[in-house]
């Protein structure tokens, strides 16, 4: 409840300023406020999401379309990858897979998020659906920096970051990757990454037929 009142009044504010050009200044001291509000609002979001995947019950798993939920989530993602000059190839060799609708389009967003923000000499992000004998695999793959292996084994950790460095305007509070990963156990799947510095990254998620 503090939050909100102080992103509402934040946001109040802003329109207010905007509506007239005299507070050129006080918009410029405003800006720090929304954008730390945001921020501790997407935070406090991925808590939630980790503490409700942490005391959920069964998942209810439904036969979902691949191409209807990935394009809902590719084209929420539109405007963030433009602004970061990629684009999104798509790939189906398959054609449904048995998941949790919006932990799914969680699992999705995440890595692609992280593949559009991440990813600095890639321009393009190839994602592709495709099975093996057992699962239904889901790979998010991109031509970027890539991720050095003594980083691998705590990639998935919550609160992990590779660039510790990395403001939190450039990136996020290392929670995203740790809901990838808790959302395919809780799906009785699993996520791997295929990686190394120079070689670009790609993430692979397994759900069970």
């Amino acid at each position: 409840t503090p939050l909100t009142v102080i992103k509402g009044y934040a946001d109040l504010l802003n329109q207010k300023f905007n509506e007239n050009i005299k507070f050129v200044e006080e918009k410029k001291l405003l800006q720090p406020v929304l954008q730390s509000a945001e921020q501790m609002s997407d935070l406090m979001d991925e808590m939630l999401n980790l503490s409700r995947l942490d005391t959920a019950s069964t998942l209810i798993k439904i036969e979902l379309s691949i191409k209807s939920i990935t394009a809902e989530v590719v084209e929420e993602l539109e405007n963030l990858g433009k602004m970061n000059e990629k684009t999104i190839s798509l790939a189906f060799k398959t054609e449904t897979v048995k998941a949790d609708p919006e932990s799914l389009k969680q699992i999705i967003r995440n890595l692609l998020t992280n593949a559009i923000k991440y990813s600095a000499g890639s321009k393009e992000i190839y994602l592709r659906w495709f099975e093996n004998e057992k699962n239904i695999c889901l790979s998010i793959k991109d031509n970027g920096p890539g991720i050095h292996k003594d980083h691998q084994d705590r990639i998935f950790e919550r609160f992990y970051r590779v660039d510790k460095g990395r403001g939190r305007d450039q990136g996020g509070f290392g929670l995203g990757l740790a809901l990838v990963k808790h959302q395919m156990v809780n799906h009785g799947g699993f996520v791997q990454l295929i990686s190394d510095a120079g070689l670009g990254s790609e993430f692979i998620c397994e759900f069970p037929k």
